[in-house]
């Protein structure tokens, strides 16, 4: 596992801005890639409540695909 929603969600993560999280989250998509990994991710559906969590996670699925 890469990387969790709550992780980057909460409010007392690091980091907090949208374009922040997204920034990190497709460095871990970028690193994965060069090791030849799996990135592996756990969102759950519950963190999917409000169309910014929406966006992040499209943002990170889009990055992540082949």
């Amino acid at each position: 596992l890469v990387a969790m929603d709550v992780s980057f969600l909460s409010p007392h993560s690091s980091p907090s801005s949208h374009e922040a999280r997204v920034h990190v989250l497709r460095g871990l998509v970028d690193a994965t890639r060069r090791v030849d990994g799996c990135f592996s991710f756990l969102w759950h559906n519950s963190e999917l409540d409000n169309a910014a969590k929406r966006r992040l996670f499209n943002e990170l699925t889009d990055h992540a695909r082949p």
